[in-house]
C-alpha cells in the first residue's frame, strides 16, 4: 500500500511538465508518482467518491495496469499514481487508453458535475531518506504527511539529518513506514509521508537540527480509502 499520485485523468493531460535538473535527476533512484490534490466543497465528496471507487471496479475489470491510491482531509481527497518514468505524460492513452468508453463516460459525467479545483505534481522518491519496518504492519489507516522547503545552500545538511532520522527509526525499531520524495515537477520541496493505524505513536527526534535546514514546513494528516483506490490484484 505503500508504493506511493479538471478531474483525475484531465489533470494528466493538461499537467504543465518541467524538466528536473541533472543533479536531482542524478541523485534520485526512486520511483516516479503523479500527486493530484482534488479541493472540493463537503457537499460534492459522496459524489466522487463514489465515481472514483467505481472506476477503481472498472480499472479491475480492464486489467488496468496504472495503481493509484486515494487519501481524504479536510479540503477533499488526494490521489496518487505510480508512473513508469516522465515518458509516461508523452504516450497517448496511458492512462484513460485502458478502460472501455462507458467506463471513461461514466466517471467524467460525474465530474462534470463537481465544482473542484486540482492542483498537480510529479514526485519521486528518496530511498535514503526513507524507511521501511522490519515487520510492516499490514494495514494503514492514515499518513501523516510534511513537506520542507528548504533554506538555500542547506541541501547537504539536510540530507545528513535526513540520514540520521533514518538510523534513529531503526534503532528504535520504529513500527511504521517512512517514504520520502523529492518534487520534480511543481514546488520545489521535500516531502516525507508517515504511514501509520493511528496517529498516536509518531517519534520527535533531530527536531532542532531539522529546524535549523529549513525555512518553511507544513503538516497534515489524511485517512485512507481502500474503496476508491486500486492496484493490479486487488480484489475488493
Amino acid at each position: 500500500m505503500r508504493k506511493i499520485m479538471g478531474s483525475l485523468l484531465l489533470a494528466v493531460l493538461m499537467l504543465p511538465l518541467v524538466s528536473a535538473t541533472d543533479a536531482v535527476a542524478q541523485e534520485e533512484e526512486g520511483g516516479y508518482a503523479l500527486v493530484l490534490t482534488i479541493s472540493m466543497s463537503p457537499a460534492d465528496r459522496a459524489a466522487y467518491r463514489s465515481a472514483l471507487g467505481d472506476l477503481a471496479t472498472a480499472a479491475a475489470a480492464n486489467e488496468v495496469t496504472v495503481p493509484w491510491w486515494a487519501w481524504s482531509h479536510d479540503s477533499g481527497y488526494t490521489v496518487v499514481l505510480g508512473i513508469e518514468n516522465m515518458a509516461w505524460f508523452d504516450r497517448d492513452g496511458a492512462f484513460w487508453g485502458q478502460f472501455d468508453e462507458g467506463s471513461q463516460a461514466a466517471f467524467r459525467t460525474v465530474m462534470a458535475g463537481i465544482d473542484r479545483e486540482v492542483t498537480s505534481e510529479v514526485t519521486r522518491g528518496a530511498p535514503a531518506w526513507s524507511y521501511a519496518p522490519a515487520d510492516e504492519i499490514d494495514e494503514m489507516g492514515v499518513a501523516h504527511v510534511h513537506h520542507d522547503w528548504l533554506k538555500g545552500g542547506q541541501e547537504e545538511a539536510y540530507n545528513e539529518i535526513s540520514k540520521d532520522w533514518v538510523a534513529f527509526l531503526e534503532m528504535i525499531d520504529y513500527p511504521y513506514a517512512v517514504d520520502c520524495m523529492r518534487t520534480v515537477v511543481g514546488s520545489q520541496k521535500i516531502t516525507c509521508v508517515t504511514f501509520a493505524d493511528d496517529l498516536s505513536r509518531f517519534t520527535k527526534g533531530l527536531l532542532e537540527r531539522w529546524r535549523e535546514t529549513v525555512i518553511r514546513w507544513e503538516h497534515w494528516n489524511a485517512s485512507f480509502v481502500k474503496s476508491m483506490s486500486y492496484w493490479p490484484g486487488k480484489t475488493d
